[in-house]
């Protein structure tokens, strides 16, 4: 039943995707406490419920013939199945020459899964996402004109959200610091999934780094003046048809 409430939800709000496979019934649905503080900064308590058993199983490797890139959430380093099917997933990607993208995810799984993620950086990937704290904790540096630099080495191309700044990317060739929307956050969950979908939106109507992080920051920005890590349908629709670039 909660299985069926979670692919109607995916499906009523437009999302393609295909079938999971068959788990045990009696494994529990996934479980996450966010704490908001009133800077809006969140702490999480987190239980992977059925979505821990995530394998190859799960995966639709046809899908990846089709795409342009190949998007990896860091999130799955924490399973050694997960990581079976990212590595596959990430093979079938390189032989059809299709761009691999991936995320960092949060600071506390870089700082666990290091060497994981560094195992799947040993061949740059397209394009990185990360935030000050992700890029500093992957690359042990200080400060992030440090990290800058030694992302260069794991990916051709990424972007770095500097909160309320905005975000620093690097497009393979040159620096580009794009400023941040102003507004008054209340919560930050989701800000970066809300990033990472901007910038690809961005890249599918053939915008450059520069202007696709621009269209991240500003849909990031209208994330965080809400509760929870969603905008809704119509109000999504709205907000594109307002943004101007």
């Amino acid at each position: 039943m909660m299985k069926n409430f979670y692919l109607n939800d995916l499906a009523s709000n437009g999302v393609e995707f295909s079938e999971v496979s068959k788990k045990d019934d009696n494994d529990p649905t996934g479980k996450c406490m966010v704490f908001v503080t009133p800077d809006a900064d969140r702490t999480m308590n987190t239980f992977l419920g059925v979505s821990s058993k995530f394998s190859s199983n799960d995966c639709d490797f046809e899908k990846i013939s089709v795409s342009d890139y190949l998007y990896v959430e860091g999130y799955l380093v924490t399973s050694d199945d997960a990581l079976k099917a990212v590595d596959k997933a990430m093979s079938l990607a390189k032989n059809q020459n299709k761009k691999i993208a991936l995320t960092l995810s949060d600071p506390g799984i870089v700082g666990f899964f290091k060497e994981k993620f560094l195992n799947i950086l040993s061949n740059k990937v397209d394009l990185l996402f990360c935030n000050e704290e992700e890029a500093m904790s992957l690359t042990d540096t200080s400060n992030l004109d440090e990290a800058f630099e030694k992302l260069k080495s794991f990916a051709s191309t990424f972007a770095i959200t500097t909160g309320k700044e905005g975000s620093v990317v690097f497009d393979g060739s040159q620096k580009i610091k794009v400023s941040g929307f102003p507004v008054k956050a209340i919560d930050t969950n989701g800000a970066g999934d809300m990033y990472a979908g901007a910038f690809f939106y961005g890249l599918s109507l053939n915008k450059s780094y520069e202007e696709s992080a621009r269209i991240a920051n500003y849909f990031s920005s209208k994330i965080v003046t809400k509760y929870g890590p969603r905008i809704e349908k119509n109000e999504m629709k709205r907000l594109l048809e307002e943004y101007k670039g």
